[in-house]
Order: C-alpha cells, then sequence, then structure tokens
C-alpha cells in the first residue's frame, strides 16, 4: 500500500473514532501480523445452482461498471467519500485497467454497497489458478449509513447469479479467519467452504499452504 493512501485511511478512522480507535486498530494489526491465521477459501460451481438464496427487494437494482467513463459522477464520488479519494481513485484505475468489473447495489437511487469481480485471474497471488471461465469476487464492501440492514449476502448472491447469466462456471472468494461477521454473512450465500490456506515466500516464490485444524464450519458463537 501507498504510503499516501496509508496516512489517508488513519486519517480518517481517527477522524470518525479518535486515537484510542486508532491505536486499538494499529494493535489488531500486529497481532495479526506475529500470530497469522489462515484465510477461508470459498467457491461455488454455478451450472450446479438451482435457485438464489436472497430475491432482490423490490426497490433494490445491482448494475456492472467495466470502465470509470461508465460511472456516474455521485458514484465515483460515493467511493472517494466511503474509501477515501486517493485509494478510491487508484483503485478504479488500476482494476479497470485489469478489466475488472465492479457492481453496485442501490437502494432506490442511493449506491449502498459494492463489490469487485476479475475474469481468470485475480488482483494478487491466489491460493488457486483461475480457468478462463472461473471469476474471483473480492473487496465487498457496504457503504457506511447502510450497514445493519444485511446488505452484503444479498449484495455477493445476487453478483453470484448474474455472473451465471453471464455463462461463467466457478466463482470464488476468500475472507480473513478472524472476520466472523464477513463469515456469517457469506454463509448465507450459495458460497460453499473449500478449505483454508495462507501463503508463504520461499525464493521469491509464493507456496500455498492448506491447513487442517479448526474447522471453518464453525463459527463463534454471537455474545
Amino acid at each position: 500500500m501507498n504510503l499516501d493512501i496509508w496516512y489517508e485511511r488513519v486519517i480518517r478512522y481517527y477522524q470518525k473514532y479518535g486515537a484510542a480507535a486508532v491505536f486499538k486498530r494499529m494493535f489488531q494489526k500486529i497481532m495479526e501480523t506475529l500470530s497469522p491465521r489462515p484465510d477461508v477459501v470459498y467457491y461455488v460451481d454455478l451450472p450446479h445452482l438451482d435457485s438464489p438464496k436472497h430475491a432482490l427487494p423490490r426497490d433494490w437494482r445491482i448494475v456492472e461498471r467495466k470502465s470509470r467513463e461508465e460511472m456516474s459522477e455521485q458514484e465515483v464520488e460515493t467511493l472517494c467519500s466511503q474509501l477515501g479519494r486517493k485509494a478510491a481513485l487508484k483503485h478504479l484505475k488500476e482494476r479497470f485497467e485489469r478489466r475488472s468489473s465492479l457492481w453496485l447495489a442501490y437502494i432506490g437511487n442511493q449506491p449502498a454497497g459494492m463489490i469487485w469481480s476479475e475474469v481468470g485471474s485475480t488482483m494478487n497471488p491466489h491460493y488457486l489458478l483461475l480457468a478462463p471461465k472461473d471469476v474471483h469476487l473480492y473487496d465487498n464492501y457496504v457503504f457506511e449509513q447502510f450497514r445493519g440492514k444485511g446488505i452484503n449476502p444479498i449484495l455477493v448472491e445476487t453478483v453470484i447469479w448474474l455472473l451465471k447469466n453471464q455463462g461463467f462456471w466457478r466463482v470464488y472468494g476468500e475472507t480473513k479467519w478472524r472476520n466472523v461477521s464477513e463469515r456469517r454473512s457469506l454463509s448465507k450465500t450459495s458460497f460453499e467452504i473449500l478449505g483454508t490456506a495462507s501463503t508463504r515466500w520461499f525464493l521469491k516464490k509464493m507456496l500455498v499452504v492448506w491447513h487442517f485444524g479448526d474447522d471453518p464450519h464453525v463459527l463463534p458463537v454471537r455474545k
């Protein structure tokens, strides 16, 4: 991550939540680095799907954007306000250049959430090699004023079905083991757990390590 983007994120987090929250967040990141846990890797075989787990509510719509030119100014400014201007503009430039698609969930006339998809490859080195008709879903994000409304599983499920209708075969995704809320959210979609994995670097080559221990299907009890 570029230093200026990291600095922008820290300042934004401080302005929203205060210094104590910033230090707590930094401590969490340090502990994650010192005591890493594997990612939970998900997949769904699109030809085998029978019916979506969620119907799109009447006042919702999901739109796909394949370039910056297809986006409205409202959409660009929404991403800038939610992610930080430098990070948002960098993402749009880099990801559209890779022919990634941005999916936006609208509730009424307001963008409420987003997720990215890339066909046949991934933004960063991944645990699996993708076939030409495989899709990687990543960076799903519900905008702040719409959180707590169960938007994420509906967004993810709808995009999965839109990809099925476009003729793709398999969709992959992943989340951090410690991100329990995201794991609960994905359990409400057609995604199935493939396993848990992490990466190691040896002689400038990335090695994928699959883990066999804690059951990723078992979620912590909500307190």
